[in-house]
């Protein structure tokens, strides 16, 4: 499966570095899959450092994924899925509807722990989401 990963689940398997089992759980997923990482997701991941030398690793380990990004036509498509959210009632994060854009875009599933991405799942049925519990069934 392609899995475009969100930026929480990044920060979850950053978090796990002294816990042997999480680890495992999580190396288990990232070899069984094609791991892409949008552009928005790096930008917040390193908005997020807390020190160089974390932001240094943190690029580090963002070079071992593939990016996936929108192209330059495919902001008006973005524009249009928003006013569709908002006209559903859903107000989100722009990163968010840009992670929902892209892996329609490319057909990739999202991974993710955010509740937004089913909401919009509710909008965009086409949009696929997974969460860790459930790609380690």
């Amino acid at each position: 499966m392609k899995l475009l990963v969100d930026t929480n689940v990044l920060i979850d398997i950053r978090k796990s570095k002294g816990d042997k089992e999480a680890q495992e759980r999580y190396a288990k997923i990232l070899y069984a899959h094609d791991i892409y990482v949008p552009g928005v997701v790096e930008a917040e991941l390193l908005h997020g450092a807390v020190s160089e030398k974390n932001q240094r690793e943190l690029h580090k380990s963002l070079d071992a994924f593939a990016g996936a990004n929108l192209g330059d036509s495919d902001w008006k498509t973005l524009g249009d899925q928003l006013y569709k959210y908002r006209v559903n009632g859903l107000t989100l994060p722009l990163a968010d509807a840009i992670i929902a854009s892209t892996g329609m875009k490319y057909d990739y599933t999202i991974w993710t722990e955010d509740g937004h991405f089913g909401l919009m799942q509710n909008v965009f049925p086409q949009l696929k989401v997974v969460r860790t519990e459930e790609l380690l069934k």
